[in-house]
């Protein structure tokens, strides 16, 4: 059975989507067949992995215009994805994307949402069939509030996990209030030239700058998030 994992802040300026396409590069170096859904109707996941002109989208699988396998797309770093579309709010249905991701649970291990920043059909939709959700959280009142507002829109039926983004300032009284807050993983990402070279291409940092500190501290995350979930 997959694991469902969702990438979540109301916050915008989180890094939820590079989080999203990193750990699914990262989970694959582990072994783990992923699968790595876009559910923001903005598509910025879907531009980054060069996917905009996909035939199918998720939004096809909701409305059941396509069987499940047809928007499946193979990425080259070993992680499958299925685009995302500007209809997904108004399509966004519980029910059948739950349907729809136990179709895959028997051949992926782990199934990756990437979220919007505002309250939506699509966010609600990907909270509510959430195994666990993963806040990306800088050190700002807004980031830690986009992040615990998600308690207002469905119940906390999943475990909540969160991770420090950090641009080389502390604020240990917002840090404390983190860690009561959310299972603060013991890993911090920190921006770097390498992220923002890699946003010029399809491809992670993982893969263009492999031996990198980021790429490293990326592939800690995973392993991090891997014990939690049991699957390492």
């Amino acid at each position: 059975m997959s694991t469902v994992l969702t990438i979540a802040n109301l916050a915008g300026g989180t890094t939820k989507t590079t989080t999203a396409h990193n750990l699914a590069v990262a989970f694959s170096e582990y072994g783990k067949k992923v699968l790595l859904i876009d559910l923001d109707a903005k598509g910025d996941l879907t531009f980054t992995l060069g996917a905009e002109a996909a035939r199918f989208t998720i939004a096809d699988l909701l409305t059941m215009n396509a069987s499940s396998d047809s928007a499946v797309i193979s990425s080259q770093e070993r992680f499958d994805f299925i685009p995302g579309s500007s209809h997904v709010n108004n399509v966004s249905d519980k029910e059948k994307f739950a349907s729809l991701l136990t179709k895959f649970s028997e051949k992926y291990d782990v199934i990756i949402l990437d979220t919007p920043s505002t309250p939506s059909a699509g966010l609600v939709m990907a909270l509510e069939v959430a195994d666990s959700v993963l806040y990306p959280i800088c050190l700002t009142t807004a980031a830690f509030r986009g992040a615990h507002r998600i308690h207002s829109l469905v119940g906390s039926h999943f475990t909540e996990m969160a991770f420090l983004k950090t641009d080389g300032f502390r604020n240990s009284r917002l840090e404390k209030e983190i860690a009561q807050t959310f299972d603060l993983l013991d890993c911090e990402i920190s921006s770097s030239e390498e992220i923002r070279e890699s946003t010029n291409t399809i491809l992670s940092v993982l893969s263009t700058s492999k031996n990198s500190v980021i790429a490293s501290s990326y592939r800690e995350l995973a392993y991090s998030v891997l014990e939690k979930f049991s699957l390492i």
